[in-house]
């Protein structure tokens, strides 16, 4: 038995109950469990014709698994920080453009 995400996630990913019939070949790589049972953590499928698809499943090491694995190159205390700056300087901006034009 192979785990993977949730039909929704799949369905995200481009898995439908159509992309694999019964009796096609599928490579799977993932995790065996700890416990030598027959058992696996999916992590990609890669069908017959080549495309691989991620399977969605938790804990495989994947990049969604890490949470500032999505967000900007710069961390969201660099862009929150960026923003903090750029939003100051603007108000300076507006304020010096007000008292020299009066």
């Amino acid at each position: 038995m192979i785990e993977a995400g949730s039909p929704n996630v799949l369905l995200r990913r481009g898995l439908t109950k159509n992309t694999v019939m019964p009796g096609t070949r599928v490579v799977v790589d993932g995790y065996q469990a700890k416990d030598g049972s027959l058992r696996a953590n999916g992590r990609d499928i890669t069908l017959p014709d080549g495309r691989k698809l991620f399977l969605g499943s938790s804990g495989t090491g994947a990049p969604y698994d890490d949470p500032l694995a999505n967000v900007a190159p710069f961390g969201a205390c660099a862009m929150l920080a960026l923003w903090l700056v750029w939003n100051k300087l603007t108000a300076e901006k507006a304020a010096a453009d007000g008292a020299g034009g009066a």
